[in-house]
């Protein structure tokens, strides 16, 4: 799994003996990837007598094979394509549990550069975030320009949205600079003081940009606030509200408290065009969420560690409570001074439920890795969760 793969590669960086079992063929455990070909179907086929069984949508797939319709294969262009579809699918992956979206200032993030991993993977940036209202899929705003430019939004609207945003942003930036300072992440706290930055550990920002942070008087957040209530004392409006929440903080539910929402928000602020000006603030795995604990595994075998797929483990042997061996499947006895094994499964919590439809073009001709929110209430109205729909292009590999 991808914990586990992290832990190999912090163990063995660190010059520690490290094995790594895994009785699958691949990495990833739950947060790999399958395959886009002819066995994949039978891992989502329903039970025998299952009251849920699986549904398709559309006419351009026969229900009862998976195959290709006459209909569906005019649609996606016959030349291209053989009598079941195969050529389509070869090259392809199918995240397990959906596409891994990534924001570019996450401390997960930081964990893949701090460890090398991101030598062995690659990302595609999310180009456009739209959220639905009244049956319509608006773009959302997220920095200076993408407001000036928005023309649904009326000037009152975009005054507010950015005096907002702005607010956030500079918060954002001090508690960055404080884990500069505090060395939460890992860079230099040796600074002088009276150093250029050292106020609030920005070597580069603007002028202007030091007196909004030395002004600034903070969110002032109530603790027992929920994320509309605060949003509505800024001065947004409600299809604002719903933007900065579901869209731009990521927010699930429609009671999210303002403090844990606020802290999401400032990670997107930071995020935005943090790797180019034209990037925007989520980033996506190319060739599927499988490459991430892939890309720590290789980090760990680089630094010595070694990988035992197609073997699980019998057996772990202790002394006094104390584990100090394990026994693979091929009877070999491993010393081993600690052990870490996968979480066990849960059997209840938050309940996700995916989808994945492949289109015959995309949604906008202007973009190929979109995500298309639909707050609460859109898709039925007595809903209080939100809705994500991610588009994601033919050259990113995964679906």
């Amino acid at each position: 799994g991808l914990c586990q793969s992290i832990v190999a590669a912090a163990c063995a960086r660190r010059g520690r003996a490290t094995a790594h079992f895994d009785a699958d063929v691949s990495y990833g455990a739950n947060f790999g990837s399958l395959r886009a070909s002819a066995d994949v179907s039978r891992a989502f086929d329903a039970p025998e007598h299952s009251t849920h069984p699986v549904r398709v949508f559309g006419s351009g797939v026969d229900a009862s094979t998976g195959c290709l319709t006459p209909s569906g294969r005019e649609a996606m262009g016959s030349g291209s394509l053989s009598g079941d579809g195969s050529s389509c699918t070869r090259g392809y992956s199918i995240d397990i549990n959906a596409p891994r979206v990534v924001l570019g200032a996450d401390e997960f993030v930081e964990c893949i550069v701090d460890s090398t991993a991101h030598k062995y993977m690659e990302f595609k940036a999310i180009e456009k975030t739209y959220v639905v209202r009244d049956g319509v899929a608006e773009p959302m705003a997220s920095n200076r320009s993408d407001v000036f430019k928005d023309t649904t939004l009326s000037g009152a609207e975009k005054r507010a949205l950015m005096r907002f945003l702005k607010l956030v942003h500079v918060e954002a930036m001090k508690d960055a600079a404080q884990r500069r300072r505090s060395g939460r992440n890992g860079e230099e706290t040796n600074v002088a003081v009276g150093a250029p930055g050292s106020e609030w550990g920005l070597d580069g920002a603007s002028s202007a940009t030091r007196d909004a942070l030395n002004e600034s008087d903070g969110l002032n957040i109530d603790p027992d606030e929920t994320m509309d209530t605060f949003l509505t004392r800024h001065g947004l409006s409600e299809k604002l509200r719903a933007g900065v929440t579901y869209a731009l903080a990521l927010q699930t539910r429609v009671d999210c408290d303002a403090a844990s929402a606020i802290e999401d928000l400032k990670v997107y602020i930071l995020s935005v065009a943090k790797y180019g000006p034209q990037t925007g603030a989520c980033l996506i795995p190319v060739y599927g969420a499988a490459d991430i604990p892939q890309a720590f595994c290789r980090v760990a075998a680089v630094e010595g560690a070694t990988y035992v797929l197609r073997q699980a483990l019998r057996n772990v042997n202790e002394h006094a409570e104390q584990a100090t061996s394990v026994v693979s499947a091929g009877g070999q006895d491993i010393p081993a001074k600690f052990i870490f094994m996968p979480a066990p499964s849960r059997a209840n919590g938050t309940i996700s439920v995916h989808a994945v439809c492949v289109l015959d073009a995309s949604m906008t001709p202007e973009f190929s890795q979109l995500l298309v929110v639909f707050p609460p209430g859109s898709v039925r109205e007595d809903a209080r969760v939100a809705v994500r729909a991610l588009q994601i292009g033919a050259h990113t590999g995964c679906c």
